[in-house]
Protein backbone atom coordinates (compact mmCIF):
# COMPACT_ATOMS: atom_id res chain seq x y z
CA UNK A 1 0.00 0.00 0.00
CA UNK A 2 1.42 3.33 -1.05
CA UNK A 3 2.15 5.62 1.85
CA UNK A 4 0.05 8.77 1.73
CA UNK A 5 2.08 11.93 1.99
CA UNK A 6 1.10 14.78 4.24
CA UNK A 7 -0.50 17.73 2.34
CA UNK A 8 2.20 20.06 3.67
CA UNK A 9 4.89 17.78 2.25
CA UNK A 10 3.17 17.75 -1.13
CA UNK A 11 2.90 21.52 -1.08
CA UNK A 12 6.58 21.84 -0.17
CA UNK A 13 7.49 19.54 -3.05
CA UNK A 14 5.43 21.63 -5.47
CA UNK A 15 7.16 24.78 -4.23
CA UNK A 16 10.57 23.14 -4.65
CA UNK A 17 9.83 22.18 -8.25
CA UNK A 18 8.46 25.65 -9.02
CA UNK A 19 11.58 27.27 -7.55
CA UNK A 20 13.85 24.94 -9.54
CA UNK A 21 11.98 25.90 -12.73
CA UNK A 22 12.35 29.61 -11.93
CA UNK A 23 16.10 29.16 -11.42
CA UNK A 24 16.36 27.32 -14.75
CA UNK A 25 14.44 30.06 -16.55
CA UNK A 26 16.61 32.79 -15.04
CA UNK A 27 19.74 30.93 -16.09
CA UNK A 28 18.43 30.72 -19.66
CA UNK A 29 17.64 34.44 -19.75
CA UNK A 30 20.99 35.34 -18.17
CA UNK A 31 22.76 33.22 -20.79
CA UNK A 32 20.94 35.15 -23.53
CA UNK A 33 21.52 38.58 -21.99
CA UNK A 34 25.16 38.11 -21.00
CA UNK A 35 26.07 37.80 -24.67
CA UNK A 36 24.97 41.44 -25.12
CA UNK A 37 27.64 43.85 -23.86
CA UNK A 38 25.34 46.84 -23.27
CA UNK A 39 21.67 46.62 -22.32
CA UNK A 40 20.29 50.17 -22.14
CA UNK A 41 16.85 50.51 -20.57
CA UNK A 42 14.83 53.56 -21.62
CA UNK A 43 12.35 54.37 -18.89
CA UNK A 44 9.79 56.93 -17.84
CA UNK A 45 7.52 57.13 -14.85
CA UNK A 46 4.50 57.59 -17.08
CA UNK A 47 3.38 57.16 -20.66
CA UNK A 48 3.14 59.99 -23.16
CA UNK A 49 6.55 61.60 -22.64
CA UNK A 50 8.20 60.08 -25.72
CA UNK A 51 9.91 57.02 -24.26
CA UNK A 52 9.28 54.84 -27.31
CA UNK A 53 10.14 57.67 -29.70
CA UNK A 54 13.48 58.15 -27.96
CA UNK A 55 14.18 54.40 -27.87
CA UNK A 56 13.93 54.24 -31.66
CA UNK A 57 16.03 57.39 -32.16
CA UNK A 58 18.66 56.07 -29.74
CA UNK A 59 18.88 52.74 -31.58
CA UNK A 60 19.44 54.47 -34.92
CA UNK A 61 21.98 56.85 -33.37
CA UNK A 62 23.94 54.02 -31.74
CA UNK A 63 23.97 52.19 -35.07
CA UNK A 64 25.26 55.27 -36.90
CA UNK A 65 27.86 56.51 -34.44
CA UNK A 66 29.20 53.29 -32.85
CA UNK A 67 28.99 50.89 -35.83
CA UNK A 68 27.88 48.18 -33.39
CA UNK A 69 25.12 45.63 -33.94
CA UNK A 70 22.01 47.17 -32.39
CA UNK A 71 18.72 45.68 -31.25
CA UNK A 72 15.49 47.06 -29.80
CA UNK A 73 13.35 45.13 -27.36
CA UNK A 74 9.84 46.53 -27.02
CA UNK A 75 9.09 45.32 -23.50
CA UNK A 76 6.00 47.50 -23.01
CA UNK A 77 3.50 44.65 -22.76
CA UNK A 78 0.47 46.94 -22.23
CA UNK A 79 1.02 49.22 -25.23
CA UNK A 80 3.74 47.84 -27.52
CA UNK A 81 4.20 50.14 -30.51
CA UNK A 82 7.87 50.03 -31.51
CA UNK A 83 6.86 48.20 -34.69
CA UNK A 84 4.74 51.21 -35.69
CA UNK A 85 7.61 53.66 -35.31
CA UNK A 86 10.01 51.27 -37.02
CA UNK A 87 7.42 50.79 -39.77
CA UNK A 88 7.66 47.01 -39.56
CA UNK A 89 4.42 45.56 -40.85
CA UNK A 90 5.19 41.96 -39.89
CA UNK A 91 4.62 41.79 -36.13
CA UNK A 92 7.03 38.88 -35.81
CA UNK A 93 4.37 36.19 -36.14
CA UNK A 94 6.24 34.85 -39.17
CA UNK A 95 9.63 34.48 -37.50
CA UNK A 96 8.81 32.10 -34.66
CA UNK A 97 10.69 28.85 -35.32
CA UNK A 98 11.35 25.88 -33.05
CA UNK A 99 10.16 27.72 -29.93
CA UNK A 100 12.48 30.63 -30.72
CA UNK A 101 11.71 34.18 -31.82
CA UNK A 102 14.10 35.72 -34.34
CA UNK A 103 14.16 39.53 -34.53
CA UNK A 104 12.99 41.36 -37.61
CA UNK A 105 15.86 43.38 -39.07
CA UNK A 106 15.41 46.76 -40.70
CA UNK A 107 18.14 49.30 -41.49
CA UNK A 108 20.58 46.99 -39.71
CA UNK A 109 18.59 47.16 -36.45
CA UNK A 110 17.10 43.99 -34.96
CA UNK A 111 13.65 44.49 -33.44
CA UNK A 112 11.47 42.31 -31.23
CA UNK A 113 8.15 43.44 -29.76
CA UNK A 114 6.00 42.06 -26.97
CA UNK A 115 3.17 42.83 -29.37
CA UNK A 116 4.02 39.63 -31.22
CA UNK A 117 2.26 37.57 -28.52
CA UNK A 118 -1.11 39.13 -29.41
CA UNK A 119 -3.21 38.19 -32.46
CA UNK A 120 -4.10 41.84 -33.18
CA UNK A 121 -2.04 44.97 -32.59
CA UNK A 122 -4.96 46.78 -30.92
CA UNK A 123 -5.84 43.96 -28.50
CA UNK A 124 -6.36 45.20 -24.94
CA UNK A 125 -4.23 43.54 -22.25
CA UNK A 126 -6.29 42.64 -19.18
CA UNK A 127 -3.79 40.38 -17.47
CA UNK A 128 -2.94 40.35 -13.79
CA UNK A 129 0.59 40.52 -12.39
CA UNK A 130 1.55 36.80 -12.39
CA UNK A 131 0.40 36.31 -15.98
CA UNK A 132 2.28 39.42 -17.13
CA UNK A 133 5.45 38.29 -15.34
CA UNK A 134 5.19 34.76 -16.70
CA UNK A 135 4.66 35.96 -20.27
CA UNK A 136 7.60 38.36 -20.11
CA UNK A 137 9.83 35.58 -18.74
CA UNK A 138 8.88 33.13 -21.49
CA UNK A 139 9.30 35.83 -24.11
CA UNK A 140 12.83 36.65 -22.95
CA UNK A 141 13.77 32.96 -23.02
CA UNK A 142 12.57 32.54 -26.61
CA UNK A 143 14.22 35.56 -28.28
CA UNK A 144 17.41 34.79 -30.23
CA UNK A 145 19.56 37.94 -30.34
CA UNK A 146 22.75 38.61 -32.32
CA UNK A 147 23.59 42.15 -31.17
CA UNK A 148 26.24 44.08 -29.26
CA UNK A 149 23.92 46.72 -27.78
CA UNK A 150 20.27 46.28 -26.84
CA UNK A 151 17.90 49.23 -26.32
CA UNK A 152 15.00 48.19 -24.08
CA UNK A 153 11.79 50.20 -24.35
CA UNK A 154 10.61 49.61 -20.78
CA UNK A 155 7.01 49.47 -19.58
CA UNK A 156 6.17 52.78 -17.85
CA UNK A 157 5.77 52.93 -14.09
CA UNK A 158 7.36 50.87 -11.31
CA UNK A 159 5.02 47.89 -10.84
CA UNK A 160 4.95 44.24 -12.03
CA UNK A 161 5.88 44.62 -15.71
CA UNK A 162 8.91 46.96 -15.36
CA UNK A 163 10.02 45.11 -12.23
CA UNK A 164 10.03 41.77 -14.06
CA UNK A 165 11.90 43.18 -17.07
CA UNK A 166 14.48 44.88 -14.84
CA UNK A 167 15.07 41.72 -12.81
CA UNK A 168 15.29 39.42 -15.82
CA UNK A 169 17.19 41.57 -18.34
CA UNK A 170 19.48 43.20 -15.76
CA UNK A 171 20.14 46.43 -17.71
CA UNK A 172 23.71 47.67 -17.68
CA UNK A 173 22.38 51.23 -17.63
CA UNK A 174 19.22 53.32 -17.58
CA UNK A 175 18.11 56.43 -19.46
CA UNK A 176 15.13 58.31 -18.03
CA UNK A 177 12.94 60.27 -20.45
CA UNK A 178 10.80 63.11 -19.12
CA UNK A 179 9.23 66.41 -20.05
CA UNK A 180 9.31 69.57 -17.93
CA UNK A 181 5.63 69.13 -17.09
CA UNK A 182 5.39 68.85 -13.26
CA UNK A 183 3.56 65.49 -13.17
CA UNK A 184 6.00 63.96 -15.65
CA UNK A 185 8.91 65.15 -13.53
CA UNK A 186 7.35 63.70 -10.39
CA UNK A 187 6.98 60.32 -12.08
CA UNK A 188 10.51 60.55 -13.47
CA UNK A 189 11.74 60.93 -9.90
CA UNK A 190 9.98 57.68 -9.04
CA UNK A 191 11.80 55.97 -11.91
CA UNK A 192 15.14 57.33 -10.72
CA UNK A 193 14.50 56.13 -7.18
CA UNK A 194 13.35 52.76 -8.49
CA UNK A 195 16.61 52.47 -10.44
CA UNK A 196 18.46 53.06 -7.19
CA UNK A 197 16.53 50.31 -5.43
CA UNK A 198 17.23 47.94 -8.34
CA UNK A 199 20.90 49.02 -8.41
CA UNK A 200 20.73 49.95 -12.09
CA UNK A 201 23.29 52.64 -13.04
CA UNK A 202 21.58 55.80 -14.34
CA UNK A 203 23.30 56.86 -17.55
CA UNK A 204 21.42 60.13 -17.74
CA UNK A 205 18.21 62.05 -18.35
CA UNK A 206 16.69 63.15 -21.63
CA UNK A 207 14.21 66.02 -21.67
CA UNK A 208 11.74 65.59 -24.49
CA UNK A 209 9.25 68.07 -26.00
CA UNK A 210 11.12 70.97 -24.49
CA UNK A 211 9.65 74.41 -25.21
CA UNK A 212 6.78 76.77 -24.50
CA UNK A 213 3.98 74.21 -24.18
CA UNK A 214 5.48 71.76 -21.66
CA UNK A 215 8.18 74.05 -20.34
CA UNK A 216 11.93 73.55 -20.38
CA UNK A 217 14.77 72.94 -17.96
CA UNK A 218 13.07 70.11 -16.08
CA UNK A 219 15.61 67.54 -17.22
CA UNK A 220 18.49 69.71 -16.02
CA UNK A 221 16.73 70.21 -12.69
CA UNK A 222 16.31 66.46 -12.17
CA UNK A 223 19.89 65.79 -13.23
CA UNK A 224 21.19 68.18 -10.57
CA UNK A 225 18.89 66.78 -7.88
CA UNK A 226 19.97 63.18 -8.51
CA UNK A 227 23.56 63.98 -9.54
CA UNK A 228 23.29 62.28 -12.91
CA UNK A 229 24.17 63.53 -16.41
CA UNK A 230 21.74 65.43 -18.61
CA UNK A 231 22.12 63.72 -21.98
CA UNK A 232 20.20 66.23 -24.04
CA UNK A 233 17.06 68.24 -24.60
CA UNK A 234 14.82 67.52 -27.60
CA UNK A 235 12.55 70.43 -28.57
CA UNK A 236 8.88 70.23 -29.42
CA UNK A 237 9.25 70.79 -33.15
CA UNK A 238 6.87 70.14 -36.05
CA UNK A 239 9.85 69.07 -38.14
CA UNK A 240 10.45 66.16 -35.76
CA UNK A 241 6.86 65.07 -36.13
CA UNK A 242 7.26 65.04 -39.91
CA UNK A 243 10.54 63.11 -39.77
CA UNK A 244 8.91 60.51 -37.53
CA UNK A 245 5.90 60.28 -39.84
CA UNK A 246 8.06 59.43 -42.85
CA UNK A 247 10.41 57.21 -40.84
CA UNK A 248 13.56 59.33 -41.11
CA UNK A 249 15.91 58.96 -38.08
CA UNK A 250 16.79 62.29 -36.48
CA UNK A 251 20.48 61.37 -36.47
CA UNK A 252 20.29 61.54 -40.28
CA UNK A 253 18.94 65.11 -40.33
CA UNK A 254 21.00 68.28 -40.44
CA UNK A 255 18.99 69.81 -37.57
CA UNK A 256 19.43 66.99 -35.05
CA UNK A 257 22.46 64.95 -36.08
CA UNK A 258 24.78 66.78 -33.66
CA UNK A 259 22.32 66.46 -30.76
CA UNK A 260 22.12 62.69 -31.06
CA UNK A 261 25.83 62.36 -31.73
CA UNK A 262 26.48 64.12 -28.40
CA UNK A 263 23.97 61.85 -26.64
CA UNK A 264 25.80 58.77 -27.93
CA UNK A 265 29.18 60.26 -26.95
CA UNK A 266 27.94 60.77 -23.38
CA UNK A 267 26.56 57.23 -23.22
CA UNK A 268 29.83 55.79 -24.51
CA UNK A 269 31.96 57.48 -21.82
Amino acid sequence: MEEKKHPLYERAEENRKAFAEQVKQQQQISSNMNKISKRIAVWSGKGGVGKTFFSVQLAYSLKKFTKKRIGILDADIDCPNITKLMKIEDKLSGVQKENLIYPVEKDGIQTVSMGSVFPKEDDAVTWRGPMISGTITQFLIMVKWAVDYLVIDMPPGTSDAPLTVAQQVKPTGLVVVTTSEPMAMLDAKRSLKFAGLMKIPVLGIVENMSGDIFGEGGGEELAKEFTVPILGSIPLDKKIQEYVRVGKPLCETKEYKKLFERIVEKLEK
